[in-house]
């Protein structure tokens, strides 16, 4: 997308984007573009953008006869020299999330699965009482690696958030 003249970030399959990432598309205008068939999966990320800040937001929808799992980098090895043409036209067709089709029935192809890189998920970094001393930061252990990492607050889950100010109250 880059050579068509768009800045564009991509992330390894569907229902992935959490609120720090969104966060990273406050003020921007956004154009939500997922492969074929994840209608739906693009309809929900663009809400979370928009309730990140994003200043404009769009969907682009595929064509209806595409079949699951036809993405942009299929389309530029397809058709390197026409490419530039096509992504300028979904991106001049791409319509508010609200007017945008979640139903993905009817196309050919079996849709894609998602399944985790890796057979166990990694420990989840443990707050530690002694690092909660800074209200707008939390300090986070990782078990694994034994680093120390401080975290923006308002980057944090809620309920990370809720469990960081109920050890500082106990100091």
């Amino acid at each position: 997308m880059r050579q068509a003249g768009y800045a564009a970030v991509s992330q390894p399959g569907a229902r992935l984007l959490g609120p720090a990432f969104a966060k990273a598309f406050a003020g921007l205008e956004v154009v939500v573009f997922y492969d074929a068939g994840e209608e739906h999966e693009a309809h929900k990320d663009a809400l979370k953008l928009l309730e990140a800040g994003a200043r404009s937001l769009r969907v682009a929808e595929w064509e209806k006869d595409a079949p699951h799992g036809s993405d942009v980098n299929e389309k530029l090895v397809e058709d390197p020299e026409g490419f530039e043409k096509w992504l300028a036209e979904m991106v001049a067709a791409t319509n508010p999330p609200a007017s945008v089709a979640t139903d993905a029935a009817g196309r050919e192809g079996k849709p894609e699965a998602y399944v985790a890189s890796v057979p166990e998920p990694p420990p989840w970094p443990e707050l530690v009482q002694e690092a909660l001393c800074y209200p707008d930061w939390i300090a986070l252990h990782h078990p694994s690696s034994g680093e120390w990492v401080e975290v923006r607050a308002e980057d944090c889950f809620p309920s990370l958030v809720e469990e960081a100010n109920r050890g500082r109250k106990k100091r």
